[in-house]
């Protein structure tokens, strides 16, 4: 219990001071006021209300501002991976059960991982506000919850995939797996660039982008209802629904994973963590 409400504080903090950093560093409307779909656009690599390129200097304040994301990775990332080296000794042994188990620590997982978010979206706004007046709309109160959603399954399908790699791998060499996994799909988006300076046909650049999942994190990329006008400059009309339902389905196929690991997975019989040194 005490570990949880620390991770629970270390979450509020960790999401208000992000969420104000980012807000200083990236929020810039051109003028005195913003709309608030536009400031949610700027959280994911737009400029005012331009959608992201796919040129290099686009693409290294995008990783910027997904460091916060990351970290939160590196933050929570051996969470589980603890609970189960813990379990591994005194749990197990007594209690057979072992999905029972791991569906209560992935549901506390997911807890943290949405305090984050809904702390580092609130943060970003409340910063903002008292530098530019903000215009809210509809649209954009819709925006803002779709950004909140995607990168709530974002982070948490990165966040469970770096604990199940632990199991196997250990912590560290799993953490830097999974921000190497992350860096190349960034860095792969710099190929949409070379695709269109050579005359690639629209259809395959959106296939391109369409089976990269760091691409679905960009939202203006997308469009489509219920967000209007929010999303009239769109630069490659993702699909926001199909979006969602691709991020959902890849956090199923993780958790699944994660069942056979955690049910079938003896941690006592090695010790990656030793064999790291």
């Amino acid at each position: 219990m005490v570990d949880r409400w620390q991770t629970k504080r270390m979450m509020i903090l960790f999401g208000v001071i992000s969420g104000g950093l980012v807000s200083l560093a990236f929020v810039r409307p051109y003028e005195k006021e913003i709309a608030l779909a536009e400031l949610v656009l700027q959280l994911s690599g737009a400029r005012g209300a331009f959608a992201m390129g796919c040129t290099l200097p686009d693409l290294v304040r995008f990783m910027l501002r997904m460091v916060p994301n990351m970290l939160v990775v590196m933050m929570l990332g051996s969470q589980l991976y603890r609970h189960f080296c813990t379990a591994s000794v005194y749990v197990f042994s007594r209690y057979p059960n072992r999905l029972q188990w791991y569906l209560k620590s992935l549901a506390s997982l997911f807890a943290n991982v949405c305090f984050f978010e809904l702390i580092f979206v609130t943060s970003t706004v409340l910063a903002a506000m008292p530098r530019y007046r903000i215009l809210f709309s509809k649209s954009g109160v819709l925006l803002l919850g779709f950004h909140a959603l995607i990168y709530t399954a974002w982070i948490f399908g990165w966040v469970l995939m770096t604990n199940l790699f632990a199991i196997r791998l250990g912590s560290s060499r799993s953490f830097m797996a999974m921000m190497t996994a992350q860096a190349v799909c960034t860095a792969t988006l710099a190929f949409v660039r070379i695709f269109e300076r050579n005359g690639m046909s629209a259809e395959f650049i959106k296939l391109f982008i369409e089976i990269n999942p760091v691409a679905h994190t960009v939202l203006s990329w997308h469009q489509g209802a219920p967000f209007g006008e929010a999303l009239a400059h769109s630069r490659y009309d993702l699909s926001p629904l199909a979006t969602i339902m691709l991020l959902i389905i890849l956090d199923i196929v993780i958790v699944l994973a994660g069942a056979a690991v955690a049910g079938r997975y003896d941690l006592l019989s090695e010790n990656r963590e030793t064999e790291e040194d």
